[in-house]
Parts: C-alpha cells; structure tokens; sequence
C-alpha cells in the first residue's frame, strides 16, 4: 500500500490505541492465572499483529481468548494440562514478527513443561535469542532445531525447567528478563537472575514487576539482579484488570505538536511505568536546544524524535540507539535514508543518529522497509514537508497501530491511501517527477 501525505497542520482528538507492552504482560498473566480475567480497553481485532501473535501462542499453551466490544475474556491455561508430557499435538507457536511474543513465551513453554514448536516470519528468525536459550539449556529445557543453527527459528522446545541461578550478559535486552521473570515464579525452587550490568530499555522490567505483582507474584529487586520465590500462583486481581493507552504511538501526536498541530491523546496514564512517556520531556530538551538526547531508556522514540529536529530545525545527536539495528530491520541506517531522501541529510553512527541544521523536509518517496515506526515518523514529516511525502508499504503500521492511517484523517491530515496497482505505482511516480521538476 502507497500513502502519500501532502503538508497540512493536524488538529483535534484521537484516543491512544491499547498498550502494545501492557497488553502483551496483563495477557500473560491472565493465562497463567488461577480464574478468567477480563482485559478491559483490548479489542483484539484491532490491537495489532504483535499482540495477537501473543494471544495466538498462549491459545497454542491451552489458553482461551474471547472478544465482547472493546474488551478481551482470558480464560487460563488449564492447571491439569500444564505439565502434561503426553499432550497432542505438539502446540505450534507462531510468533509471527514479534520477538516480545518469541522472548516470553519460550521461557513460559519451558516452565509448564510443554514440548512446543517454535516458528517465527520476517526477520524474527534473525533477531537474537541464543543469550536466553544458553540459560534455558543450562536448566532443564532443550532447543531442538528444525534448520538453521541451533537458536534460529523454527525449533522445538523441551524438558522441565529448573530453578536456580540465571546469569546475563551486560547490554541484555529487557525482554530476556521479563521473559524469565514470567515463568521462574512457577517453578518449585527459587531462582536468581544476576545480571552483569543494567538491562536495554528497563522501564519495560519495571512494566513486567508492575504486571506480575497485579496478579499476587513476588519479585524481589536487589543487588543488581532480581530474586525469585518459587512455587508461586497467579491469582487473577478481580474480575477485570485495564489495559493502559500506548505511550509508544502516541508519541508520534506529540511530535506532531511540536511541529505546530493540535491535538490531544485519550487515554494515557501520565504514571505510566511504560518508557515512551518520556517523549514529552526530551521534546521540550530538544525545543530548547539540547545539542544531545540520551534514549537508550526508549530507543523506539528515536524515529519521531529525529523527524521533531529536522522539523525543528534543531541539530541534535540521538545516542543510545544501537539496538535500533536488530529490530524489524536495521532501523538506524533505515530511518537516515528515509530522512536524507525527503531533503534532510542525517548521519548514521553505530550508536547514534546526528541530524545536522537543515532547512526542513523537502518531500520525495520513503520507503520504511517493513517498519511501522518510520512509517508513521515519515507521515508525520509529510505533513510539516514542502512538497508530499509517498510512503511505500504504509500498511505496516497495521503491526503496532491499526487506526493509525484513520486517526491522521480524522486529524484532518491530508492523506491518500492507494493498493498496489500499476495504476497506483504509475500515479505515484507522476506525484514524485512533477514535484520534482517543481523543485527545480
């Protein structure tokens, strides 16, 4: 799908879409929970693929996902069924392009001591996972792979997990942990998570302590790792629990904003444990000139934010990104081209991105290679751009915000969508060469 987006100031409401973390912890919990839980403020249907690639695996585990308006029914894993070795078939987990869904799940199969298959699509059989499934073999489960090496998808999961103490690497990845925070409590013996130095992104470790302790687990934080007591039961809070709004998709009406539109975001909880709350405090340091933003607390910030500065006309370096480059694609290097080719020339560094003074978007063709973040980043420098701004595979939004496209239209966001058809490639070429020939 093409979106191209001619320049025009947004105004009005829209409500923030159901957290994509939130979602992802409170479901978890609620399967391994001792009575339903219903899930308020998350329509499944319209959630996105990640979160319905975790629905989709705990269904595989036994669980039971039922939609009713707005609101989700989580009927737990059956307690009898979680530490059957005789089941069948052998549940089949597809995690899709979600490597929250891969790093959660696989630990909990383990715990419940389910054989599982493993499958993943786009670049999630690339992205890393051997860092958890060395500790995984280390007590008790085995990885069995189907092809590739040993820790890429697809692969099967056995054994029973074990408790005791769980070692990882410095620079881990947050999810390494909420993945082990998730299944160690349902072990019989306690266990320890060292970890060698300060998890990436670790407000979502707080957002998974935060969703556990809702549902009656016991996580101790102490010593630069975390304790864990095992032979714990999930014990569902009350009949409902809410789903808190996305912080992470909001943040691109913030930056908006920042560029001059108006609007107003529903539905967010300005306590939030989640790390893209942030965006309103680094877009008022880069308003004011900061020459250097520090994101290695909520890296996904940096596509909206380097589009706010060129916007802006405010030269700033983005550090603590270097995870950027093992997400849907390398999306350091990704978000420099798509900048540079709309007009704004930005420097690509290992752990950084340097957006030197410009004089704002041009216009031209993007092209987010399958990421949903600079897709949306892009549509928001459409609209503060001189000319248009076509975004080729808009529809990738529908992975993270599935009313996204709507939302700008209701905003008033000057937006054309158009299927893949020669007519659309044809008209889209036309809009880039006479914007073109207009430049000149």
């Amino acid at each position: 799908m093409y979106a191209v987006i001619w320049p025009n100031k947004l105004r009005g409401t829209v409500s923030a879409p159901p957290s994509k973390p939130c979602a992802h912890r409170l479901m978890i919990a609620a399967a391994l929970a001792d009575k339903p839980t219903t899930l308020t403020g998350l329509p499944l249907d319209v959630s996105g693929e990640d979160i319905n690639a975790t629905a989709s695996a705990l269904s595989a585990l036994g669980a039971r996902f039922t939609q009713d308006g707005s609101n989700t029914l989580v009927e737990p894993i059956d307690r009898a069924e979680r530490y059957s070795r005789t089941a069948d078939p052998v549940p089949a987990i597809d995690c899709k392009e979600s490597g929250s869904t891969l790093r959660f799940i696989l630990p909990i199969a383990a715990a419940l001591g389910r054989e599982a298959l493993f499958t993943g699509e786009g670049a999630l059989p690339d992205r890393p996972i051997k860092p958890l499934a060395d500790q995984l073999a280390d007590h008790g489960a085995r990885i069995i792979p189907r092809s590739g090496g040993e820790t890429r998808l697809p692969f099967i999961v056995d054994g029973s997990l074990r408790g005791g103490l769980w070692t990882l690497p410095e620079n881990i990845s947050g999810q390494y942990v909420s993945g082990l925070l998730f299944a160690l409590p349902m072990l019989d013996k306690d266990s320890r998570i060292e970890l060698n130095g300060p998890p990436e992104s670790s407000g979502f470790v707080e957002l998974t302590i935060s969703a556990l302790e809702s549902f009656g687990i016991k996580i101790i934080k102490e010593g630069g790792g975390y304790s864990i007591p095992g032979g714990q039961t999930y014990r569902a809070p009350g009949s409902s629990v809410a789903i808190e709004g996305d912080w992470s998709a909001a943040a691109f009406w913030y930056g908006a904003n920042a560029l001059g539109s108006e609007i107003t975001v529903e539905g967010l909880d300005q306590r939030s444990w989640q790390p893209e709350r942030a965006v309103s405090s680094l877009l008022d340091a880069l308003i004011l000139g900061a020459p250097a933003l520090d994101l290695s607390g909520a890296p996904d910030l940096a596509p909206i934010l380097a589009v706010a500065a060129v916007g802006l006309r405010r030269p700033v370096r983005l550090s603590g990104v270097s995870r950027m480059r093992l997400k849907d694609n390398d999306r350091i290097r990704t978000l420099a081209e798509n900048l540079s080719g709309a007009g704004a020339p930005v420097i690509a560094l290992p752990d950084a991105l340097v957006i030197p003074h410009s004089e704002g978007f041009q216009g031209g063709a993007a092209s987010p290679k399958g990421d949903c973040r600079i897709a949306m980043a892009m549509a928001i420098a459409g609209s503060v751009s001189k000319r248009s701004v076509s975004i080729i595979g808009a529809e990738r939004v529908f992975k993270h915000y599935p009313p996204f496209w709507a939302d700008m239209d209701k905003l008033g966001g000057s937006v054309r969508l158009m299927e893949y058809t020669q007519e659309a490639v044809e008209a889209v070429e036309r809009l880039i060469e006479m914007e073109r020939m207009q430049k000149q």
